[in-house]
């Protein structure tokens, strides 16, 4: 049906999901579509409130029950438990600093009530030189940056892939993402280095594999700002002048979901020499 199609991924399945119910409520496929349609909303929008509305009928009216009591779940750094300081009542969400259970090389295990689906994370914070920052990124998604000096070959424009560069060079940065998953509202932030100014000075949109990319520049950095992010491999790029001489931090290129802040990347650090001539 064309017209089921036309709602989109989350509602269709949805519909889909019903047929499975009412046809064989015993069916394995009905938990798996049920997984699905819930990990769609940890990083995506579900779509209007009709459709959500849709997807959460069909989750409870399906499948084995998700409304009962969720257990806290009972998470180890090493052999130490993790005693969350406040939970959710509804939800079962907690936050909770591990530092003091000295986390450094230790495993973390977490065992959970059976047939209820959950997620979380484990966020890593620390201090360094921007230069020894080393790239880093999940399963889901990664990010890089290059930096390339413009230049002539003859009558044809070149790009120089290099470290060094004079002042009046203009730069080109490219960042390449790749995602594994469909991702809606994902921001970047590009750390620019103190030696290089933006060519286009006014936000405009940047386009890469028929999706668009909102930029705009910031003192530091320059801002990028996609709405829904599919799956697959982009390069985005944009112009600096370079225009002071010196010993610069490059800057680093992070990306992070807004819906789920778990799925994030960050690029390597790296120093550029600038020379008067």
């Amino acid at each position: 049906d064309m017209t089921a199609w036309s709602m989109g991924k989350v509602a269709a399945t949805s519909l889909i999901l019903n047929a499975f119910n009412t046809i064989d409520p015993q069916s394995p496929d009905v938990e798996h579509i049920r997984q699905w349609l819930i990990l769609q909303k940890e990083a995506k929008n579900w779509g209007t409130s009709v459709s959500t509305s849709d997807a959460i009928a069909s989750i409870l009216l399906s499948g084995k029950s998700m409304t009962v009591p969720v257990s806290v779940p009972v998470i180890k750094v090493g052999k130490k438990n993790v005693t969350p300081d406040t939970v959710d009542s509804l939800l079962g969400y907690f936050r909770q600093d591990i530092s003091s259970l000295n986390p450094s090389e230790a495993s973390v295990s977490v065992a959970k009530q059976k047939g209820i689906p959950s997620w979380g994370a484990v966020f890593c914070r620390y201090k360094s030189e921007m230069s020894e920052i080393k790239a880093a990124g999940c399963d889901d998604v990664e990010i890089s940056k290059e930096l390339f000096v413009k230049s002539s070959d003859k009558d044809k424009t070149v790009w120089i892939d290099t470290d060094s560069m004079k002042v009046g060079d203009v730069v080109q940065v490219n960042l390449t993402i790749i995602t594994k998953r469909d991702m809606d509202y994902v921001a970047i932030i590009d750390d620019r280095g103190a030696c290089f100014e933006p060519v286009e000075q006014l936000p405009q949109p940047i386009y890469a594999e028929g999706i668009c990319f909102y930029r705009e520049n910031r003192d530091e950095a320059t801002n990028i700002f996609v709405t829904h992010l599919p799956k697959g491999t982009y390069r985005l790029s944009y112009e600096l002048y370079v225009n002071n001489a010196g010993q610069y931090s490059a800057g680093v290129a992070s990306l992070q979901s807004q819906y789920a802040p778990a799925l994030s990347a960050h690029s390597a650090g790296s120093i550029i020499n600038v020379t008067n001539q």
